[in-house]
């Protein structure tokens, strides 16, 4: 992955001169980037679907793919420094999945565009309603805080 832009944004980051700057620059690329991503996704739908699933989609096959291996299972973690590092960067990255995951859950319902088929590339986006018409229910909003809290606890455990 050397070289890629995720290293690149990743160094970035990480090369912050102090703990603040560091925390301000994850949660720009968590809550930033990645939550304004999955939120524009969820403004569209094919029928009944959320783009933004497609969000969730691709973190669980990408960490499932790269880290879903038990091969860490037997081990002590206790006694490798970078096992034990490991572990904690699994808990983090479990953490900010499971708060895109509420983030994304908790607006499913705020599609403003829709079309009918996956394939068809030709097919434009309908409007069926306006942004005005948005709503979130209290269980909504729970769930869309508590998103929040688990990608800013995260970004501080990360920092």
């Amino acid at each position: 992955m050397k070289g890629t832009h995720a290293a690149r944004i990743a160094s970035t980051v990480a090369d912050a001169p102090s703990f603040w700057s560091e925390l301000g620059r994850t949660l720009f690329v968590n809550l930033g980037i990645m939550g304004s991503i999955s939120l524009l996704l969820n403004l569209q739908r094919v029928r009944t679907i959320p783009l933004g699933y497609l969000v969730t989609f691709f973190l669980g096959v990408t960490t499932g793919l790269f880290l879903g291996t038990n091969s860490l299972v037997a081990v002590d973690l206790s006694g490798v420094p970078f096992l034990a590092g490991t572990a904690t960067g699994l808990t983090i990255g479990g953490a900010e999945m499971l708060g895109y995951a509420c983030l994304i859950g908790a607006t499913a319902r705020i599609s403003v565009y829709e079309r009918q088929t996956w394939w068809r590339w030709q097919e434009r986006f309908v409007r069926v309603r306006s942004l005005r018409d948005i709503r979130l229910s209290p269980g909504e909003v729970v769930m869309l805080l508590l998103g929040v809290a688990l990608i800013v606890g995260a970004a501080y455990r990360e920092t």
